[in-house]
């Protein structure tokens, strides 16, 4: 229903009540659809990630007004891989705009692993 309301294909998906594709035995509780950046962006800096996602939905405003409005979760989650503590993610002003405009919450989850681990 979202791949056909959004009108783009997402990453991957998961059903309530199904195991995760990634994490088998793991029974997913609540339904997802998932549109990840790491494929088509070289760049290592957040603000691109979560532009070309943005870019990818531009079409849909509307449809995610109404996804919220009918009881959706909808954000941008940000995986930050970094192997220095002394490294953040940020956000330039034009994106926070467009992520502000849609009323999406944008969040960011950071991961620190030893250089070798990268």
């Amino acid at each position: 229903e979202i791949t056909r309301i959004l009108d783009v294909k997402p990453t991957s998906t998961q059903r309530r009540g199904q195991p995760f594709s990634k994490r088998p035995k793991y029974i997913a509780t609540i339904g997802g659809w998932f549109l990840d950046s790491i494929s088509h962006v070289k760049q290592r800096d957040a603000s691109s990630h979560v532009e070309w996602i943005l870019d990818q939905v531009a079409h849909s405003s509307g449809a995610i007004r109404t996804l919220k409005v009918r009881g959706y979760r909808i954000d941008i989650h940000v995986g930050w891989f970094v192997e220095s503590n002394n490294t953040c993610p940020s956000l330039i002003p034009a994106v926070m705009r467009r992520v502000g405009l849609l009323d999406i919450e944008c969040w960011f989850d950071i991961y620190l692993f030893p250089e070798d681990d990268l």
